[in-house]
């Protein structure tokens, strides 16, 4: 056997003896988005609601234009517009103009779709956090507005409180004063509170607010 020959044999014995370095184990980051806060703090039968917001909205357009309601639609503009939410939903704090137009599904004791008086609302500042109350009319509800991943809107959560009552019940205290909305700027100084199923028969409530002059004094 020649030299040559000896020396190829001795390494590749060598190599074949040796253990193969194993790969480093190295595991792809993973990056976890931050949840929108609310969505820490919304009940399940208010998150299932508002998971179904487009199909509600969906729903009360076609009864409201069954029930001959098309030019109302028309005339309210980017109000009852689905698609009309537009960037920096944030309102300024101050008074508001507000009123409610409900849609109910056919069937009710109420007419499909209804323009009720306008009132007044307010919108505060409480540390960070933006608060916004129904200040006169029967039912009034009160909360608090917060961010979402969806850049044209703001989530609000709070409570119904009635007639006669000073101090609102907490949000989460009684599934049945609970209140869930999106809230939308629809125009220049024209915003939206949107609320789905409010109530079992109420399709959709929606707020419209408009700055007003001068706090009303009651």
């Amino acid at each position: 056997m020649s030299r040559f020959l000896s020396v190829f044999i001795l390494s590749w014995a060598a190599a074949a003896c040796q253990t193969p370095t194993a790969e480093p184990d190295v595991q792809p980051a993973v990056i976890v988005a931050e949840q929108p806060r609310w969505m820490t703090m919304v009940s399940g039968a208010d998150a299932e609601r508002l998971g179904r917001i487009e199909g509600i909205w969906d729903e009360a357009l076609i009864e409201a234009r069954r029930a001959g309601f098309e030019r109302r639609l028309e005339i309210e503009g980017g109000l009852l517009d689905p698609d009309g939410a537009l960037e920096w939903p944030a309102p300024s704090p101050g008074a508001y103009r507000c009123r409610v137009i409900r849609i109910v599904r056919p069937g009710s004791q109420e007419r499909v779709l209804t323009a009720f008086p306008e009132h007044f609302c307010h919108v505060g500042v409480e540390g960070e956090s933006l608060f916004l109350t129904k200040e006169t009319g029967t039912d009034r509800p009160f909360g608090y507005l917060w961010g979402d991943d969806n850049s044209r809107r703001m989530i609000f959560l709070g409570s119904m409180m009635t007639d006669g009552q000073e101090t609102p019940p907490p949000y989460g205290t009684d599934p049945a004063t609970n209140v869930a909305g999106v809230f939308e700027r629809v125009g220049s100084l024209r915003f939206r509170l949107v609320v789905p199923q409010p109530r079992d028969g109420v399709l959709i409530d929606v707020y419209e607010l408009t700055p007003a002059p001068v706090q009303p004094d009651e």
